[in-house]
């Protein structure tokens, strides 16, 4: 699951808020997907009754606070960063019903 958010465009910085994993992240957009540096980063806790529909309202409530953080440390000249994980730069979508089917019975995702 991903929620991406574009920030403000003109700043010198592009920055986007997606969701990998379990973690709601602000990292620098480079020509990759998911591929920047880490700028800010908040684990996030789906309960059992969480779904498809409740992911991005967690998304959110995790993600604006470490975007406004950002924001902050980029203007004040304290941004640190980190190197993403490795991986594939892969464009990801929401699954198809045989997918989120297939999640459901396999592994219990709502």
């Amino acid at each position: 699951m991903r929620l991406r958010l574009c920030i403000i465009p003109s700043l010198p910085l592009k920055s986007v808020l997606f969701l990998r994993g379990h973690y709601v992240t602000v990292h620098l957009v480079d020509k990759g997907i998911d591929t920047g540096n880490i700028l800010e980063q908040e684990i996030i806790h789906p309960q059992k009754n969480d779904n498809y529909v409740t992911y991005p309202l967690l998304q959110l409530a995790a993600g604006i606070p470490c975007l406004k953080r950002a924001i902050k440390n980029v203007f004040d000249n304290q941004s640190q960063t980190k190197e993403p994980p490795g991986g594939e730069s892969k464009l990801w979508s929401h699954p198809t019903l045989q997918g989120y089917l297939w999640r459901r019975i396999r592994f219990g995702v709502k």
